[in-house]
């Protein structure tokens, strides 16, 4: 495996994944629901999520290999882990793209203009018809 994306490559991929609608949506929907409590689940999965990332650190400086997500598994747990943890991936990485149309759809629709002339959501938030048509574009 040879390594040529270099550390700014990676970090700039690295933020790209991490940094999307869905983490505003996330606070503002975790702030409605449990109010100031909401900023002790962020810091307990602050604390989670690095702790994943060292093991997964550690993992990659141990076994470069390509795959990780599912090489790891797979030494770890045998041919099914792998499996199980190549899908999983793979399903993350496909729906990814919807969920984000989705929350933009959703940030578009609190403008005045396209509220009241394009009306993307319903009061439930489910898409409306112009909604779904926007979706499709």
């Amino acid at each position: 495996m040879r390594r040529s994306v270099g550390f700014h490559g990676l970090m700039f991929v690295s933020l790209g994944s991490i940094i999307g609608s869905g983490w505003l949506l996330g606070a503002l929907k975790a702030a409605k629901v449990a109010g100031p409590a909401s900023l002790v689940s962020w810091m307990l999965t602050a604390v989670i999520m690095a702790t994943l990332a060292l093991v997964h650190a550690e993992l990659g400086a141990a076994y470069p290999v390509a795959g990780g997500t599912a090489r790891y598994l797979a030494l770890a747990y045998g041919v099914l882990g792998g499996f199980v943890g190549g899908w999983v991936a793979w399903l993350q990485a496909v729906a990814l793209a919807p969920v984000e149309v989705e929350a933009s759809l959703e940030y578009l629709d609190n403008v005045t203009w396209i509220k009241q002339h394009l009306n993307l959501l319903s009061p439930s938030g489910t898409l409306t018809a112009s909604g779904f048509a926007a979706r499709r574009c």
